[in-house]
């Protein structure tokens, strides 16, 4: 599974990102091997954005979810991020 994205904030560790639009059960399939990809290359911070499309400044939302997440995510995290409201 690709990165969509790697950011580095204060902390100076890369962060993963992977980002995915809202569609079905395939999300956790997804969230599953990507957790296991990051963890089978030894990555030790990255997080799982999965978001509807069709929302209004969805991409301001993710932006703000990334820059968040680079400054304030500990090593050995993987959270999973949901934008659908």
């Amino acid at each position: 599974m690709a990165t969509d994205l790697i950011a580095s904030g204060i902390e100076e560790l890369p962060l993963c990102v992977q980002l995915t639009s809202v569609r079905d059960s395939l999300n956790q399939t997804k969230q599953d091997d990507w957790l296991s990809t990051l963890k089978r290359w030894g990555i030790k911070r990255g997080v799982f954005i999965s978001f509807n499309p069709t929302l209004n400044q969805v991409e301001l939302n993710i932006s703000q979810n990334v820059i968040q997440y680079s400054d304030h995510i500990e090593e050995n995290s993987y959270p999973v991020i949901k934008i659908d409201r």
